[in-house]
């Protein structure tokens, strides 16, 4: 009988520091804590590309197109770079747009654009995949071609999805 009650004694102690611990837990839960908060921000996913000329540049541009339209996002050209032997380098970041705004391109019929830069050639790349993504269909370079007065003339073909 003595060891029952010293069993029962001994479990109803245990109990009692389960509660104290619990009801411990509690209250810190509650308490108003004095703890810095941060926001921090997410990173964009982002890729890098290599390129020798305009069509290797445009060939980036559908290749990060290809890696963003997977997150459901569009790239957007975030820093250029020169590489030994000649070739350039360009980093993309996959950034969110609701609905972007498509610009007019020279002559509708064919999404024909002058550029001057990467940058330019970019923009006009975007701006076409964008055109042919609101019409549901992808998009297709036809030809890229240097003018003498020093601008660069590209074309895009919107075929169907097939």
């Amino acid at each position: 009988m003595i060891t029952k009650a010293v069993n029962v004694i001994a479990s109803l102690k245990v109990c009692a520091q389960a509660v104290a611990v619990v009801a411990g837990l509690t209250v810190s839960a509650c308490a108003v804590q004095n703890s810095t908060q941060q926001q921090i921000e997410p990173t964009r996913p982002s890729i890098i590309y290599t390129y020798r000329n305009d069509q290797g540049l445009v060939l980036a541009s559908q290749n990060a197109t290809a890696f963003c339209d997977r997150r459901q996002s569009i790239p957007q050209s975030i820093t250029f770079s020169s590489e030994p032997g000649g070739r350039k380098a360009v980093i993309f970041e996959c950034v969110l747009v609701e609905t972007p705004a498509a610009l007019s391109p020279l002559d509708s019929s064919d999404l024909t654009y002058d550029y001057r830069s990467d940058q330019d050639l970019l923009n006009v790349s975007r701006n076409a995949h964008i055109q042919c993504k609101t019409s549901n269909s992808q998009r297709i370079i036809s030809s890229a071609v240097h003018n003498v007065e020093g601008t660069k003339t590209v074309s895009f073909q919107c075929a169907p999805m097939i």
